[in-house]
């Protein structure tokens, strides 16, 4: 077996921040140097003005308190693995495994050249695909910034994930390892997109992780060191274990200080861990204010002698000398937020005989936020440590006064800037719906052209069918998630299968496909231009005022017209609605997670799906089935044919606008109520809340 050879090599990341000014004597020069802002974020481009590309949140930004879209400075990388991810074939998604290494990852590391969880993890994906998987769908997710209902390749690489997982879990060998260990809290981090609930935490998997970590605790008691990969690992799960204990019900906590997680911890001590720094010890604390903080608040009932053995190790605590300040900063933040949460945990239920009056456990409450805010503050906006200040932020932000106003901002301000850190640009999606839209229509119009002006010499209606029907299937494969590049699609789903931000994307969406629709178009129009012009000198609309003589109407290569058999728009509408709503129905059909097995290769399921509609139901309307198909190009070639191309055949513009997104929804509506067993759909999830009354899904 050819051994596999990892070489990794990080160039130094750089923050551009501003330079202190020089000192007095040095001259000034006498003309300020313009150098044009390359990585400048959105907002400072939008306004014309110059950006300082200080990394994550330009100071323009952070004055005016705006989220600051800027390009992220990537860490270069250089890799080389002869025989590792090559020998897992197909499963492996270049893209979104090269995501993982370059963002996604970097978001979990207080340092991006000490990553534990970016190259180094490539050593456990031979053995365990689930980890690669579920990697894969973290980074389909980060993408799209972790919506509440994660895209469809983040669930289908988490269902793979599942599935692998279920596999190992039946050999002995693979039940109990490191990439096992990792699995399951990545499982457990993901499980909202599933859940579709914010309060879901993957608390069952987090219980998974424990005892496996147990179990690995076990075998290495015996030696005398504590290896850097189980330090890594006691690491995790203890900064999980802190952010997610308070959230556990008293009656189903499991205490945090077992024998062996404690003398793990012990003996980790103050070692540096490339997630949080030195405060292993700190974060072990917190796990157990957290556990005690919440039994107080369901049982009402107090332990004095464990918050006085609590606070006194909190307080004793102190960092590594020889530790880096922002580091230490945040290790000193998540002390006093220890400290904080034992005195709400005494202000929840005050003993009379022991504690301060409500007004002077209030002062302390205040008193332990503001310091841990004040470490936080010392910490600069450039630092990769800002990841991890999220939770010591909220807590001890919640509980300034109204008079700390500048406080409170300040918060804001900071939460701001972990979301620029983090976030992907937003641009993205975008840009490949206004990509997709514009191919559809340079294919699906530039057939049409070619069938018309050669009289159906170089090409019939059987290769319109299939030119449209490979336009949309390449067009919708453009990018990752797939652009839907039809606002009837858009609006139906958001409609019938929303998501948290959903509505607040659809403006720029819809517009990306309308002007995507127009610009193909103009495209289509510039590279037959002169055989338009010698095939219809007139420039004719059919149904309209002005007459061919040769009765060739070429508007009719741009958007679609009613055949003269119908007697009302009433009737193409119908038709419109009726292609509108095969297709929805189809391609959830073929989406479906539940149907992967019974389309294996969706691509070509969809070209059928689209084949079989046009020849179908496409003669009498031309199956617009998509508002941006029609009325983008309608825009445009209403620069060249003049306004009657809205007002022809009695405004029949209207009908291609508006009827497919009818028909979809009618579509979307049929079969999540009648196929559809996952989640996200509020039809799906009333019918199931129904079934008490008797079910109205079709049962296999």
């Amino acid at each position: 077996m050819v051994a596999s050879k990892l070489r990794v090599r990080f160039a130094p990341i750089k923050f551009h921040n501003t330079p202190a000014p020089n000192s007095i004597d040095q001259p000034e020069p006498k003309q300020r140097s313009r150098e044009r802002s390359r990585q400048g974020c959105r907002e400072c481009r939008a306004h014309r003005v110059k950006c300082d590309e200080t990394y994550p949140v330009c100071r323009r930004c952070e004055r005016r308190g705006f989220i600051c879209r800027s390009v992220p400075r990537l860490t270069q990388w250089q890799v080389e693995v002869p025989c590792m991810l090559l020998a897992l074939g197909d499963i492996v998604n270049k893209r979104l495994m090269q995501h993982w290494f370059e963002k996604t990852s970097q978001m979990m590391a207080i340092d991006p050249n000490e990553n534990s969880l970016s190259f180094l993890m490539t050593r456990y994906f031979a053995e365990s695909p689930s980890l690669l998987h579920i990697c894969q769908s973290f980074s389909a997710s980060h993408e799209s910034y972790f919506p509440c209902r994660g895209p469809i390749i983040a669930l289908e690489e988490r269902g793979k994930a599942l599935q692998k997982f279920r596999q190992d879990l039946e050999i002995s060998e693979k039940s109990c390892t490191e990439a096992a260990f990792f699995t399951t809290i990545l499982l457990a981090c993901s499980s909202y997109w599933v859940e579709h609930d914010v309060m879901d935490f993957g608390h069952a998997h987090f219980v998974g992780a424990r005892t496996i970590l147990e179990r690995l605790l076990e075998l290495r008691q015996s030696a005398s060191e504590i290896s850097q990969s189980t330090q890594f690992m006691v690491g995790v799960y203890l900064f999980w274990d802190m952010a997610t204990s308070f959230l556990v019900h008293s009656s189903e906590q499991t205490p945090l200080g077992t024998p062996l997680m404690a003398d793990a911890v012990q003996r980790i001590g103050t070692s540096y861990h490339p997630m949080y720094g030195y405060c292993t010890e700190i974060l072990y604390l917190l796990g157990i204010v957290g556990r005690y903080y919440r039994k107080v608040l369901d049982t009402g009932r107090r332990d004095p002698f464990l918050e006085v053995e609590l606070e006194t190790k909190l307080l004793l605590w102190s960092a590594p000398k020889h530790s880096n300040q922002p580091i230490s900063l945040l290790a000193e933040a998540y002390r006093k937020q220890g400290l904080l949460m034992i005195s709400l945990a005494r202000a929840h239920i005050p003993l009379l005989d022991r504690d301060l009056t409500e007004s002077e456990g209030r002062s302390v409450i205040v008193q332990h936020a503001r310091d841990t805010l004040a470490y936080l503050m010392k910490v600069p906006s450039t630092s990769w440590s800002l990841n991890f200040q999220s939770i010591p932020l909220i807590i001890a932000g919640s509980e300034l006064t109204e008079e700390e106003v500048s406080l409170r901002q300040w918060v804001q301000e900071r939460l701001r800037v972990i979301y620029s850190l983090n976030r992907c640009p937003a641009f993205k999606p975008y840009l490949a719906e206004f990509l997709g839209t514009a191919l559809l229509i340079v294919i699906g119009d530039g057939v049409v052209a070619q069938c018309l002006l050669s009289d159906y010499q170089y090409g019939t209606w059987l290769s319109i069918n299939l030119a449209w029907a490979s336009a949309v299937c390449l067009s919708c494969y453009l990018s990752d998630p797939s652009p839907t590049i039809n606002p009837a699609v858009t609006l139906c789903l958001a409609i019938v299968r929303p998501s948290a931000g959903q509505w607040k994307r659809i403006p720029a969406k819809l517009a990306a496909q309308f002007l995507g629709g127009f610009v193909g178009a103009a495209i289509v129009y510039i590279n037959y231009r002169s055989a338009i012009h010698a095939w219809d000198p007139e420039y004719t609309i059919p149904g309209g005022s002005i007459l061919s003589p040769r009765g060739h109407h070429s508007a009719g290569i741009f958007s679609t017209y009613p055949a003269a058999v119908f007697e009302s728009n009433w009737e193409a509408a119908f038709s419109e609605m009726l292609g509108a709503a095969v297709l929805m129905f189809g391609s959830l059909s073929i989406s479906d997670p539940g149907n992967a097995h019974r389309f294996p290769a969706p691509q070509m399921s969809l070209f059928v799906l689209l084949l079989m509609i046009g020849a179908a139901l496409g003669w009498q309307t031309g199956y617009a089935i998509n508002p941006a198909r029609d009325f983008g190009p309608r825009l445009f070639s209403a620069i060249i044919y003049g306004r009657e191309v809205f007002t022809a055949a009695n405004y029949y513009f209207l009908v291609p606008l508006f009827a497919p997104i009818v028909g979809c929804i009618i579509g979307a509506t049929t079969y999540d109520a009648m196929l559809f067993e996952g989640d996200g759909s509020w039809i799906a999830d009333t019918l199931d809340k129904a079934e008490g009354r008797g079910s109205l899904r079709l049962e296999e």
